[in-house]
């Protein structure tokens, strides 16, 4: 499924209700970029798409503001990221009081930064580092079909998958921008 002419495939999940255009502060580079944000029914973050390097069609560019209403069954994995030449994997953990949980971070290389993928839905709950690796690598094999041998890792040959998603509505996002 493409967006303002990107594809949004890797938003998308089971339990994705809708997706959000906005702008997203990247704090390791200072500035804003567009964003493609989906959330679940209970508007929790699922996954974040932000695109880094400026569109060459006019058309293609991000418009922030709107909700896109969706329904698949499907998983679209890695498939936002499969034009780019190289794919760099890290983690964002975070320690609770349940143990420590983790997002993924994908960055899409062409050349220079392309894309920036965010998976929040992530599985794993963990009392230390080697478990949360442990749970890291599962979940990559689960989600993607590739073995990874640590965190943080270089991801090459991500492959692009056509998913069935329904585009129900589209919107203006006032509350969730």
């Amino acid at each position: 499924m493409n967006l303002f002419g990107i594809n949004v495939n890797s938003l998308i999940t089971p339990e994705v209700k809708f997706i959000v255009s906005k702008m997203r502060f990247v704090s390791s580079l200072g500035e804003d970029f567009p964003a493609l944000v989906s959330f679940d029914q209970n508007q929790q973050v699922v996954r974040e798409l932000i695109v880094v390097k400026k569109p060459i069609l006019k058309g293609h560019q991000i418009l922030p503001g709107y909700k896109h209403l969706v329904e698949s069954r499907e998983d679209g994995r890695l498939s936002s990221l499969a034009d780019d030449k190289k794919v760099l994997m890290g983690i964002k953990a975070r320690k609770s009081k349940f143990g420590i949980t983790t997002s993924l971070v994908f960055i899409g290389l062409k050349g220079e930064l392309d894309k920036v993928l965010l998976v929040h839905d992530v599985p794993v709950v963990a009392s230390n580092r080697k478990e949360l690796i442990e749970g890291v690598k599962e979940f990559m094999k689960e989600l993607t079909g590739i073995e990874i041998e640590d965190v943080p890792c270089t991801i090459r040959g991500v492959k692009g998958e056509k998913i069935k998603v329904e585009k129900v509505d589209v919107d203006y996002a006032t509350l969730l921008l």
